[in-house]
This record gives structure tokens, sequence and C-alpha cells, in this order.
């Protein structure tokens, strides 16, 4: 069966609405763009579990114009402060190993070959509401271990009643998961 293009014949038919078919072809690709966009958010927020506001935000859209009727939607690339969220979702897009953090190969470089991989929090340590190891406990596993040289300068007590590495951190092994992965 052979196929024909008659767009010209159906412009032709549509008389005076063929000036609105450009306008409709931006509406139709923009909002189609942004439905995209939403059920991608929709997922992430399924797939992680208490994912932080800048995983969610994590993709941008750009609405097709008349100029140029072409919609975009993307994972940013650059964001003003810290990690950009295309270097945490690559591996989840694409799949693969999480790219290993500074923290956790310093960890890993004190630690013993029998407990290479990844570190995970050990029971009854104080997470963040997104499940996180603070920032300040991160860096005083680190001085314990001799992984840095100092505890935080701003933090004299820490010195003293700071949770000592070995009961903060536990290896993971056997969970199916690759080195570096999740």
């Amino acid at each position: 069966m052979a196929t024909t293009d008659n767009a010209d014949e159906f412009l032709a038919s549509l008389g005076r609405h063929a000036r609105k078919v450009p306008f409709a072809t931006v509406v139709a690709l923009t909002r189609t763009a942004k439905e995209t966009r939403d059920r991608l958010t929709g997922r992430i927020r399924v797939v992680f579990d208490r994912p932080r506001s800048m995983t969610v935000r994590g993709l941008y859209m750009k609405s097709a114009t008349k100029a140029v009727p072409r919609a975009e939607v993307g994972v940013k690339s650059r964001v003003g402060r810290g990690n950009a969220p295309a270097q945490w979702l690559a591996a989840e897009i694409l799949g693969g190993p999480r790219r290993p953090k500074r923290s956790a190969r310093a960890i890993e470089s004190r630690a013993s070959a029998r407990f290479a991989g990844q570190w995970v929090p050990a029971s009854g340590m104080k997470l963040d509401r997104y499940g996180n190891v603070s920032q300040a406990t991160i860096k005083r596993i680190l001085a314990d271990i001799g992984a840095i040289s100092r505890a935080p300068a701003n933090d004299a007590s820490a010195i003293s009643s700071r949770p000592r590495a070995r009961r903060s951190l536990t290896p993971r092994r056997g969970y199916g998961f690759a080195r570096g992965a999740r």
C-alpha cells in the first residue's frame, strides 16, 4: 500500500483556520512537555526514599515558541550552589554504580580491605528528615578515623562527646548492590 503526503491538501481544507496551526502546535508541544515533566517528577517521588527538594525539582522544561517549535524536558546540569541533580540522578537514569562521595572514599582509604564496599549509618545514628547523616557528623567520623586532621572548628564540645567511628558506621555486605551503588 502506497502512502501519500497530503499535508498541502489538508491545510487548504482548513481554510481560514490554517493560520492557527502553528499556535496549536506550540501549545500541544508545551503541554506535552509539561505533562512529561510532571509525570517524571511524580516518578522521582516514588523511586527515591524521602527525596530532597532539589532532587524533586531537578528537572527543567523549556516551552515551545512559534519561532522555535520545540519543547524540551531535561535534568538540571547546573545549580547555584552544591552538586547539580544531573550528578546524582545519572546513576538512576542511566544505570550503573553511583560515583562514590569524597567522604566515602576517605573512609575506604582508612578502612581495612575486609570492609571494602559501601558504608551505611549504624542503627541508632541520628539522621535528618531525608534519612542522611549530617555534614558535622561525617566530619567527626572522618576525624575519628584520621581521614581529616581536625574536628569541626566551631564545635569544641564535639571532640569529647562525638560518636566513635566504629560505632557510627557499618559495612554493608551481601545486599546485591555493586560497589558504590545506591
